[in-house]
């Protein structure tokens, strides 16, 4: 990655029109993708290591509550989403769909394409299964 993390996101929520927030010492940008009818789809990015210590840019953003949907229902709909985003439930039982790459292949056209894709998966789940905005 040849610019940070953070000018990449940055550049992020220029194209979107909205806001960035960082928390540069725990590598963690937040912004909120707008959607027609005053709806937003709040999405964060991370950076996080796994067990061979390789850092990995993760892309979430949250459509629900795990108690309040069917989990082989988000199973069968991870089967047939083809992209790079899946459905994953948080420690807390938040519902998200993410997106990871090694953060050494994180380049500016593809972390926009990953947030663009979890931001409007989340989007879509939260309005088929919820009903609106649930985050």
């Amino acid at each position: 990655m040849a610019k940070t993390l953070g000018d990449v996101m940055l550049a992020v929520a220029k194209l979107n029109e909205t806001k960035l927030h960082s928390s540069a010492e725990h590598q963690m940008y937040s912004l909120a993708i707008p959607y027609d009818g005053g709806r937003y789809q709040a999405v964060t990015a991370y950076v996080q290591a796994d067990e061979d210590d390789e850092d990995w840019l993760i892309v979430s953003s949250a459509f629900g509550h795990i108690d309040d949907l069917d989990p082989m229902d988000l199973l069968r709909r991870n089967e047939s989403f083809a992209g790079i985003a899946f459905v994953g439930v948080e420690d807390d039982g938040s519902a998200v769909v993410l997106a990871r790459i090694p953060l050494e292949s994180a380049d500016e056209e593809l972390v926009v394409r990953m947030v663009a894709a979890v931001a409007g998966y989340a989007d879509a789940l939260e309005e088929s299964l919820i009903g609106g905005d649930a985050t």
